[in-house]
């Protein structure tokens, strides 16, 4: 189970450094969307529900 776990945060840390190479895409086309995408990617890291947030 651990290195099931660390499998994942490698693969959301992969995915987020992946992101991170089309900021600058992303920021032409809308300063807030990438606002989001950090906000996103930065509760889902702490293990937070996402979904439950969004529903508050």
């Amino acid at each position: 189970m651990l290195e099931k776990n660390q499998e994942n945060d490698s693969f959301i840390i992969n995915y987020f450094i992946i992101s991170l190479r089309y900021c600058c895409y992303f920021l032409l086309c809308d300063l807030h969307l990438i606002i989001l995408l950090l906000l996103f990617y930065f509760f889902d890291f702490l293990g937070i529900s996402t979904v439950y947030l969004v529903v508050e």
